[in-house]
């Protein structure tokens, strides 16, 4: 499936519940206790790939939402680090609906001109969440459909 820009874009909140479910879940399955202590070697209490993956989407289209003049005022409760945007602060997904529905209502515009890189950077980090998880692609192909519905 050829990725299109604003199919990414609108099924990014859903991309991102879904990959930030994969870590509760698993989590829950294991059953395995884990040690959280400050000890050498110790691994993280949860499966932290599929969050890193949900706070990378968001991240990236945060940046490119910016670069494309995007009013990033008053998104919610985001995860920065140095001032830039690296995830959510919880599994809140009020920002980055609201992010989603801002960058749509931007792309609708008659003014709207994509920067350059933007569909390429955001299509390809989606294929390769889609193709690590394909329950990612799942989340994509609902957004589809309900969009032509």
């Amino acid at each position: 499936m050829e990725l299109d820009l604003r199919v990414v874009v609108a099924s990014t909140p859903s991309v991102v519940a879904e990959l930030r479910s994969m870590v509760s879940s698993r989590a829950a399955r294991t059953g395995e206790r884990v040690n959280t202590g400050n000890k050498p070697g110790s691994s993280s209490p949860l499966p932290m790939i599929p969050m890193t993956a949900a706070d990378t989407e968001v991240a990236y289209l945060h940046s490119w939402a910016g670069w494309s003049g995007v009013d990033l005022i008053g998104l919610g409760r985001l995860y920065r680090v140095n001032g830039f945007v690296c995830g959510l602060i919880s599994d809140d997904l009020t920002p980055v609906r609201e992010l989603t529905r801002r960058v749509l209502a931007a792309m609708d515009s008659p003014t709207w001109v994509e920067p350059e890189g933007m569909r390429e950077n955001l299509c390809e980090l989606r294929a390769i969440h889609m193709k690590r998880w394909p329950e990612v692609s799942d989340t994509v192909w609902q957004v589809v459909l309900r969009e032509a519905a």
